[in-house]
């Protein structure tokens, strides 16, 4: 959800942008209704600031090359007046005179004293958009990669790749890169602790008992660490449990001799095992998970 909220925000982003259309307040004052409802961006030098009184918005005037000024309604702090400034808002026209003005949705101080020469504002605003639209272009390429990239970094062959970014309280590995792993039907969902919340999808090496996925705090290197789940609590054993998948069944067993593992509130006991249902619990430790189907 995070993801998706931040995507949407960075896409409305550049789409404002590009949407924004490079104008001269000369283009504005002389076509009004060509622009109506538009947002543009313009250049000009800010002559004067009227403060809002009661009920009215407060507003400031700019001037642009050939004499022409536009009245830019605003919400933010007063300008600096003999200076510069780009301005990107909605086009408006006032009903009793017709006379164009632009609410105001952010501006930029160009930092231009009165007396400095104001280049043309076409050709420098369409400089600075596409400047603008390169820039956000490459913020969204990074944040797309840093969203979707593969967790881990470059590891010897067969090591598996940690995904530690989301998890606090467990490691796990690119489950899937071995042609040989099986995924287990359903998630694992924790439910306590710090990771509270978080969903993942397991995958079991195969062996002549079933497809295992093995529980514990030892590191698992090489191509069975991709079916291993590292808890990373104190009060987990090395190895403390397994997951076996047989048969469309799912069994938890305990491995575990002095920090037993308990599922839906019932302590197994050393080498017990017990089929797990969904919405099933399973506890080692401070960890707890949930079996989803």
């Amino acid at each position: 959800m995070m993801k998706r909220t931040l995507l949407i925000m960075v896409v409305s982003m550049i789409v404002s942008i590009m949407h924004a259309e490079i104008a001269t307040i000369k283009d504005i004052k002389e076509n009004p209704s060509k622009y109506k409802g538009e947002v543009v961006t313009i250049k000009g030098l800010v002559t004067r600031w009227v403060p809002g009184k009661e009920n009215t918005t407060s507003h400031y005037l700019v001037e642009g090359d050939y004499g022409f000024t536009i009245q830019i309604n605003t919400a933010q702090v007063s300008p600096e007046t003999n200076y510069k400034y780009e301005i990107t808002g909605i086009v408006y026209i006032e009903p009793d005179t017709g006379e164009p003005f632009i609410s105001e949705q952010g501006r930029t101080n160009l930092t231009l004293p009165a007396a400095a020469t104001v280049p043309d504002e076409k050709s420098g605003g369409n400089t600075l958009m596409i400047i603008l639209i390169v820039g956000v272009i490459i913020i969204i390429a990074l944040i797309l990669v840093l969203l979707f990239r593969k967790p881990g970094g470059s590891k010897a062959k067969g090591e598996p790749a940690d995904i530690d970014e989301d998890f606090q309280t467990i490691k796990l590995s690119a489950a899937g890169d071995p042609k040989t792993l099986k995924f287990i039907p359903g998630e694992l969902k924790i439910i306590s602790g710090t990771d509270e919340g978080k969903v993942f999808k397991i995958a079991g090496y195969p062996t002549p008992e079933g497809n295992i996925v093995t529980i514990g705090r030892e590191d698992i290197k090489g191509e069975r660490g991709y079916a291993h789940i590292r808890l990373m609590e104190k009060t987990i054993s090395r190895k403390q449990a397994e997951l076996i998948e047989s048969n469309n069944t799912l069994k938890v067993k305990n491995i575990s001799k002095t920090n037993l593992t308990i599922v839906d509130g019932v302590q197994l006991q050393p080498d017990e095992e017990v089929e797990i249902k969904p919405n099933s619990t399973i506890k080692t430790g401070e960890v707890e998970f949930q079996y989803i189907l």
